[in-house]
């Protein structure tokens, strides 16, 4: 990798096993740390722990378009400041598992950030999207695409009912205003069961 010089995109993705990923280590990021090249893009679906990838990140501080697949509390190494980490990110896609992991939400809501997916590994409470919403405040006048996606299955009994999509759209619409896009999602899944039941007998 250090005789990449020219590289500015780098996207690891996770591989897959059947469709499912495969959790054991495959690669670490301590095979990244050093090199001369200057990422613009950074899109990585490996699992690495913080502590591996915080020196990696702080390491290419020219990262304008940040996706990272799990919750991150990357802690800046001893002698660097907040305004020195990732000063040009605009395009974050990170995960958001409540109600610890809020510090690179917070980071990327003090960046030039133009666009943001944020995958939610709980359920979706008005609280949550409260939370997710005060951490973005000062991206307010910046922020113009937000995707709010559930990474949480319900079934027809528990999925949440017209009040909560209000409150939370109204969460969205008083701290955003400015937004141009917006994609709030929800994964349902449906029970097979009961569909299978309802269709006629194959002999």
């Amino acid at each position: 990798m250090r005789a990449m010089a020219n590289l500015t995109s780098l996207v690891l993705e996770q591989p897959r096993l059947s469709g499912r990923p495969i959790r054991r280590k495959l690669l670490v990021a301590t095979y990244f740390l050093g090199c001369s090249f200057l990422l613009k893009t950074f899109r990585c679906t490996f699992r690495w722990q913080d502590s591996e990838l915080s020196p990696f990140i702080h390491e290419q501080s020219q990262i304008e378009d940040l996706e990272i697949a799990r919750c991150c509390d990357l802690t800046p190494p001893l002698g660097s400041t907040p305004a020195s980490f990732l000063p040009n990110l605009s395009v974050v896609d990170i995960g958001y598992h409540p109600p610890g992991h809020i510090s690179l939400l917070a980071v990327a809501a003090l960046r030039p950030l133009t666009r943001l997916r944020v995958c939610v590994f709980a359920a979706f409470s008005v609280d949550v999207i409260a939370d997710i919403i005060n951490a973005l405040a000062p991206a307010e006048a910046t922020l113009t695409h937000l995707d709010l996606d559930c990474d949480h299955s319900f079934d027809s009994s528990t999925s949440p009912g017209e009040n909560y999509f209000v409150e939370a759209l109204e969460i969205i619409a008083r701290g955003l205003p400015r937004l141009k896009f917006l994609r709030f999602s929800k994964y349902i899944a449906l029970d097979v069961s009961k569909l299978l039941d309802s269709l006629p007998a194959i002999d």
